[in-house]
């Protein structure tokens, strides 16, 4: 008489499905960090691709991507854009998330000054395609900041600030400062009592 060796009722499960399994439920745990920890950043937090959009972000993150969805994403792929050049972003710190192989997202953090102010002349510029020497122009301009003190500021010339200064107007479609003032401030001005 042979004996056949008992089998198993339920086989035991294969190597490679107990490493997924125990793979999923780290990158699981991993998520759940993340979005503690995006949560105890006080200012808006993402972390997004390369192109703007959005994979995880914080309560802040979130309600300006429920606001302007467009324009963020158009500013994070901006900020994204610069810190791949190395360069530094006047709203953002963006710090590359790396695997062993590639960079497939980016940390990205508004500075903590930025105000309702900065959010606006950052979308602005965004939306008018701005140079990044027009952005910066632009910002100290919408603070009501002269020609020659931006130029001392910037380390330009006058001549080099009237130059940036008139291309702004013209992408913008403004006659005067004025006139740009309003553009960038015209829906929040008109909800004001007069």
């Amino acid at each position: 008489m042979t004996v056949l060796p008992l089998q198993p009722l339920v086989a035991d499960p294969p190597a490679d499905r107990i490493a997924s399994e125990a793979s999923d439920t780290e990158a699981e745990l991993l998520r759940e960090t993340l979005v503690v920890a995006l949560n105890a950043i006080p200012t808006a937090a993402f972390v997004a691709r390369h192109t703007g959009d959005v994979l995880l972000a914080n309560a802040r993150g979130r309600e300006w991507l429920a606001s302007s969805p467009d324009e963020l994403t158009g500013l994070l792929a901006a900020a994204v854009s610069s810190a791949r050049q190395s360069e530094a972003h006047d709203m953002f710190q963006v710090s590359p998330i790396r695997t062993r192989t590639a960079t497939l997202s980016y940390l990205v953090v508004e500075h903590a000054s930025d105000s309702d102010s900065e959010r606006r002349v950052a979308a602005a510029a965004n939306r008018w395609q701005l140079t990044r020497a027009e952005s910066r122009v632009f910002r100290r301009l919408a603070g009501g900041i002269s020609n020659k003190a931006i130029s001392c500021d910037l380390d330009c010339s006058v001549r080099t600030v009237e130059l940036h200064v008139s291309a702004i107007l013209k992408k913008a479609q403004a006659r005067s400062r004025a006139a740009l003032i309003v553009k960038l401030w015209g829906d929040s001005l008109q909800a004001q009592p007069g």
